[in-house]
């Protein structure tokens, strides 16, 4: 019988102890995710999806990239760029100086290795990359010379 005041009191604390857990979880905020098609800017044969992982804070930031149509076994660079200009930046690509709209800061350019069918699977990250509501951003996918296979725009999910 002595048992019951200390079983109570270890269940008072399991209760205190979860009650703390939930409201810190509460106040976590959740990562938000964007999804880009990636379609080459001359209608050719690259395609893909990009995700993005934006997490609040100093979380882990995560772009998976997913491409298809590459030429075999080949590397390729991806990244990620954003501007506050109007429009399509894949639509406009050719207007656009590649040195004005270079990779975002903190985001270091992915690497792609197509298999022999020509597709692609890589993931870049980065930390504290906070997404700013008035900027446009996009993923390319280029060669190592810079020429651009594939674009897309980031939009929420």
């Amino acid at each position: 019988m002595k048992h019951r005041p200390l079983l109570a009191s270890l269940a008072a604390c399991a209760v205190g102890v979860g009650a703390f857990a939930g409201a810190a979880l509460a106040h976590h905020s959740h990562a938000e995710a964007y999804t880009a098609k990636l379609a080459a800017p001359d209608g050719g044969g690259a395609a893909g999806t990009a995700r993005l992982l934006d997490k609040p804070g100093k979380g882990r930031d995560v772009l998976t990239v997913v491409v298809r149509g590459l030429a075999p076994r080949t590397a390729y660079l991806f990244h990620i760029h954003e501007t506050d200009e109007p429009g399509d930046p894949c639509a406009a690509h050719e207007e656009h100086e590649h040195e004005e709209h270079a990779p975002i800061a903190g985001w270091k350019p992915g690497k792609l290795v197509s298999s022999k069918k020509g597709r692609a699977v890589a993931t870049a990250r980065a930390r504290g990359f906070e997404k700013d509501a008035d900027e446009t951003y996009w993923v390319e996918v280029e060669t190592p010379a810079g020429d651009v296979l594939a674009c897309g725009v980031l939009k929420a999910r």
